[in-house]
């Protein structure tokens, strides 16, 4: 015995990862009789992974399913193929959205309950909205639900502080994994293994190295426990790899969140209403085209070339209330001078600069004409004191080099064949899907999900 954990016991399944995948992996097989044991590397308190950090799903639906606004299929793969720039593997992308409402009603199952944002008074600048659904009490509510369910089901053992370090596979077949539980190695065997392990969004060194000195301004949403450990793992027992080791996905955050954990409270909505400047007082970007999602990341990169790769957004008190706020405070003032002395920059060269921007928005239009970078939408004069800013930083939430899958969620080896009892799901096989610079809001939750439930259910 090694804590709770016998290591004479051959179980059917082992689950790698504790979060919105490896539970929806874990619930899947339990369901069908098999003999389950999940491999949490957070403690009891942190669990969850990177999708307690999430909000809501986007799944295809029919018109008024919660109150929302419907979504084909159709219209769903489109939306990812194009937030993808056309590289989403286009067999798995038209399985899962055709399936993609399994995986809400599976949830839902399981003890997942959803609110409607817009009935609820949160507003956020994806104007899109309406098409998505969220979770109520956030991520953390999501794996909580599940972890209930799964925890109350005999057969099905979770435990936690166990890292998995290395994994032994012959031929194409798993054989056995090892495991430091509670400080102690320890190797555990199994007929099937599913990999739901996350990416490397946690592994400091290795992102140091990919991102050189730019390391140091981005902040990074998720702990540093997703080393990716086990994807490399699976790479030198021949696994075939998707997506490249610097893709990732990186939205706007404000810059006083830590360096590491930051979560979903650090996520900037404030962008579109106002305008974004430098330490030099120069806007950066078109504000108007900032939407979330599809835009962000292309954004977060202009943001990351920026001096000290800071920010402010500013905007005035006839938009305060319209979006979702920070978990900081804003830096508030009642002059623009007393504002930009707040944030060390230069008074009169923002002064300037917001007379130049209000006297380049025609009248009854919501756009500038003669400044660059223009406001294509959503431009009104900043006249209206108090004036308020938020800092803002390039943040960084995963990463989407993992394994490649097929539509039973099998690992494929480099040959092209599958590993007959490997299985992935999450963000370990997110890039299957999402691919390239941009990102779609609301996807990888239901993605991750989807295929856990599928590989636990083709198991042998």
């Amino acid at each position: 015995m090694l804590g709770y954990v016998n290591l004479d016991q051959r179980y059917d399944v082992i689950v790698g990862g504790g979060g919105n995948a490896g539970l929806c992996a874990a619930i899947s097989a339990c369901e069908r009789g098999k003999r389950v044991l999940v491999l949490v590397k957070d403690s009891y308190e942190t669990r969850g992974g990177h999708s307690k950090y999430s909000e809501c799903v986007l799944v295809a639906h029919e018109e008024g399913w919660h109150g929302l606004r419907g979504l084909s299929a159709d219209d769903y793969y489109k939306l990812v193929m194009r937030s993808s720039k056309g590289n989403a593997d286009p067999k798995l992308l038209k399985f899962f959205v055709e399936n993609s409402m399994r995986y809400a009603e599976f949830v839902e199952r399981h003890g997942v309950r959803w609110i409607n944002d817009l009935k609820h008074g949160i507003s956020h600048y994806r104007l899109e909205s309406p098409n998505r659904l969220y979770m109520l009490g956030g991520g953390q509510g999501l794996v909580n639900a599940l972890y209930h369910w799964l925890e109350r089901r005999s057969g099905c053992k979770v435990v936690y502080n166990a890292e998995i370090v290395r994994i032994n596979a012959e031929d194409g077949v798993f054989k056995s994994l090892e495991a430091i539980i509670n400080g102690s190695r320890a190797t555990l065997r199994a007929d099937n293994l599913i990999l739901a392990t996350g990416g490397f969004e946690g592994n400091v060194e290795l992102l140091r190295r990919i991102w050189g000195e730019r390391f140091e301004y981005i902040r990074f949403r998720a702990s540093t426990v997703n080393t990716g450990l086990p994807i490399f793992e699976m790479e030198r027992n021949g696994a075939a790899m998707v997506g490249r080791m610097d893709e990732g996905i990186h939205p706007i955050v404000d810059a006083r969140v830590p360096k590491f954990n930051g979560g979903v409270i650090d996520r900037d909505y404030s962008i579109p209403f106002g305008i974004t400047v430098n330490v030099n007082v120069e806007r950066i970007f078109d504000e108007g085209l900032y939407a979330g999602g599809v835009t962000e990341v292309t954004y977060t990169r202009i943001l990351l070339e920026q001096p000290g790769g800071i920010a402010y957004s500013i905007f005035d008190s006839k938009v305060w209330g319209m979006f979702k706020p920070h978990a900081y405070p804003p830096i508030k003032a009642d002059t623009l001078e007393d504002l930009a002395r707040k944030l060390e920059l230069d008074p009169d060269r923002l002064v300037s600069l917001v007379k130049r921007f209000n006297s380049s928005i025609m009248p009854g239009k919501d756009y500038t004409v003669g400044i660059e970078p223009p406001k294509s939408r959503n431009a009104g004069p900043m006249d209206t004191p108090p004036f308020y800013a938020y800092p803002l930083a390039p943040g960084f939430s995963f990463t989407r080099y993992g394994v490649k899958v097929n539509e039973e969620a099998r690992v494929i080896r480099r040959n092209n064949r599958p590993f007959e009892n490997v299985f992935a799901a999450g963000t370990t096989m997110v890039g299957n899907i999402l691919t390239g610079d941009e990102y779609l809001g609301c996807f990888d939750i239901p993605l991750g999900g989807f295929f856990g439930i599928v590989a636990g259910e083709n198991l042998w």
